[in-house]
């Protein structure tokens, strides 16, 4: 069940965000969706889930919108989670694969044969803030002339400056949800899909997303993250090195942050000074991945950087 959770196709409920759902709902019904939509918001917040909940409304007859529920067991949904459904096209695949140039070159050739029974066909590239330069003019190219009846909707998970072209040309949506929301949305998620929870939400601070990635990585890894930091950074920078998978480093960053925030808590008067060595060992985190870094090595560095902070 964990794994479907993580995945955002899967989301058969919305929590939260019924309110973004409804506005885009709106702007379609009136005919006034634009050709290019930029969703902004934090990993993990729901951007992505938000957005399958909207096609769901939009090509799925049996989409509950009162309950804001999916049906998995609809002809669309086997189409659209087979990746057959002519008029929904990913670049990104979700997070998998961060779409390369010629992935989105060859967009325009697909854009260039009419949609499906002439029905709406939307674009939808997860990840934006992951594109280099090139692609970026490369999206460029293919948003100054989409076509007709075709809707690009672009994800993005931080406030990385973007081509002021592609601001101008796009309708842009901030997602955000505050902390005792966000709680909430877990709480629900929790209860709906009965998740064995062993992080105390009330002591930390993350997205629902996030939340459901890093609790399976502490029940399938057997993680404490009340246990030494030290300890925990190893045991995830190992994971990492076996399998690839960025989760794992998210998460240590995710307790770098809760560590330094802690000691920040514990010594007011060193705030400033705990912040650089926060900024110091974030970086040597991603330092690791970015350059192949020895994980002794790395580590070794961390924990001086700790001696120092504290």
């Amino acid at each position: 069940m964990e794994n479907k959770l993580e995945n955002p196709y899967f989301s058969i409920r919305l929590f939260g965000l019924n309110n973004y759902l409804g506005d885009l709902i709106n702007t379609f019904e009136n005919k006034i969706f634009p050709s290019t939509s930029l969703i902004i918001g934090k990993k993990g917040i729901g951007k992505f889930t938000l957005i399958n909940h909207f096609l769901n409304y939009i090509f799925d007859k049996s989409y509950d919108r009162e309950k804001c529920m999916i049906n998995l067991n609809s002809d669309f949904s086997k189409k659209y989670l087979g990746g057959t459904f002519p008029n929904i096209i990913y670049l990104g695949e979700n997070n998998a694969i961060t779409p390369k140039i010629d992935d989105i070159r060859n967009i325009q050739n697909i854009l260039m044969k009419s949609s499906f029974e002439k029905n709406p066909r939307f674009i939808i590239l997860d990840n934006l803030d992951l594109l280099n330069i090139n692609s970026l003019n490369a999206l460029l190219k293919t948003l100054e002339n989409p076509g007709q009846n075709n809707h690009f909707i672009l994800i993005q998970s931080s406030e990385k400056p973007l081509l002021e072209t592609i601001l101008s040309r796009s309708l842009l949506t901030r997602i955000h949800i505050n902390k005792m929301k966000s709680n909430n949305i877990i709480k629900n998620l929790i209860d709906e899909y009965k998740i064995e929870n062993i992080l105390d939400i009330e002591k930390i601070q993350t997205t629902p997303g996030n939340f459901l990635k890093f609790n399976s990585i502490c029940i399938k890894n057997s993680i404490n993250i009340e246990e030494d930091f030290i300890d925990n950074l190893k045991h995830l920078f190992l994971l990492f090195k076996k399998s690839k998978d960025k989760n794992f480093i998210t998460f240590a960053s995710f307790l770098s942050e809760k560590y330094f925030n802690e000691l920040q808590l514990k010594n007011p008067k060193k705030i400033l000074e705990i912040n650089e060595f926060k900024i110091k060992t974030l970086k040597m985190i991603n330092d690791f991945v970015e350059y192949n870094l020895n994980q002794q090595t790395v580590i070794n560095k961390i924990s001086n950087n700790l001696n120092n902070a504290a």
